[in-house]
């Protein structure tokens, strides 16, 4: 159901996730959705949040407010993700659409359960990995489809983390196998297998190098994803050195290359064998504008709950990237 401006009321359930307060903003930003307010189970999440003032002036639900108020038409899943689906689920019984923040868990079981009750009701599930609508990966994607690039044959990837965060990755995250793979990896090997699909075969090291921040987690981790005649390698770590300016997606076929660095705000060098529309043969540099972060997830959630579009992505490449994951971290 949508207010009188036409926008559907959406509500949070979870402030706890890293990307919590960013959807807040977005949803804020959004023509398409109306923030009504945000459930947290855990009562003393409100003032750690507002502690580092976040979420100071955003209604409080509760749970009962949220499920039960039938106004409220898209959820967004913003707790830790060991406790995601288990809200995912609720929110489904209730008939709301949801927005399910990474990583979806540490089970393909209880995934698959959330994808296979989302339908039997008709309602939407949208994974929120971060980069689906970074116009530079965009751009690379169209180049692949549209044959720019020739056959795909290397993907690498960086994308590290600031290791001043380290002790508060360690508390939120650093208890799951893979720990620094499935914070960060997820997202780039989301990016990734959009190129190159479901891996046939996938090789992993997580190494706990802890860099003198005390007791160590799986926090130096690389992933190898072997195709037939192509190969990803994905990597994420953690550096004081500006990370953000040390992340870099590089898609590189026989015909041409897109080597994005950094990936926020993108910089683009594009290299084609033949120029292609406004784009010349030889290397390029193409201003790619930065979009903000969500902003896409929400455009796209609300046109497809409205009907006006097919969902970007399906169920079954979410399945195949949470999968994939598992595998990389060693749960598979």
């Amino acid at each position: 159901m949508a207010d009188q401006s036409g926008k559907l009321r959406a509500a949070l359930i979870g402030i706890g996730h890293d990307h919590a307060w960013g959807k807040v903003q977005a949803i804020r930003r959004s023509n398409d959705m109306e923030l009504v307010g945000a459930f947290e189970p855990d009562a003393s999440e409100w003032g750690r949040q507002q502690a580092n003032d976040r979420f100071t002036d955003v209604p409080a639900l509760s749970e009962v407010d949220v499920l039960h108020d039938e106004t409220i038409r898209v959820v967004f899943v913003e707790t830790l993700p060991r406790h995601n689906l288990r809200w995912a689920r609720r929110a489904l019984e209730h008939d709301k659409h949801i927005h399910i923040d990474k990583a979806p868990s540490p089970s393909l079981a209880d995934l698959r359960t959330v994808m296979d009750l989302a339908a039997a009701r008709n309602l939407h599930v949208q994974m929120g990995y971060q980069f689906r609508y970074n116009p530079a990966i965009e751009l690379a994607l169209r180049a692949m489809r549209e044959g720019w690039l020739g056959n795909v044959t290397r993907i690498n990837v960086d994308i590290p983390t600031n290791i001043a965060s380290y002790a508060d990755i360690r508390a939120k995250d650093g208890a799951h196998a893979g720990a620094l793979f499935y914070l960060l990896g997820c997202h780039v090997l989301d990016a990734a297998m959009l190129f190159l699909g479901k891996p046939a075969d996938v090789w992993a090291s997580h190494r706990r190098d802890a860099r003198g921040q005390g007791e160590p987690f799986e926090d130096n981790c690389t992933a190898v994803l072997e195709y037939p005649g192509a190969v990803a390698l994905l990597q994420t770590w953690v550096t004081g050195n500006d990370p953000m300016h040390h992340r870099r997606f590089q898609v590189i076929g026989e015909r041409g290359s897109v080597l994005i660095e950094p990936i926020e705000p993108p910089g683009v060098r594009l290299f084609l064998s033949e120029a292609h529309e406004d784009f010349p043969a030889g290397w390029s540099e193409p201003a790619i504008p930065m979009r903000p972060r969500y902003d896409g997830d929400i455009e796209n959630l609300a046109a497809w709950i409205r009907g006006d579009r097919d969902p970007a992505y399906t169920a079954a490449h979410d399945l195949a990237v949470h999968e994939t994951l598992l595998r990389i971290c060693g749960v598979l």
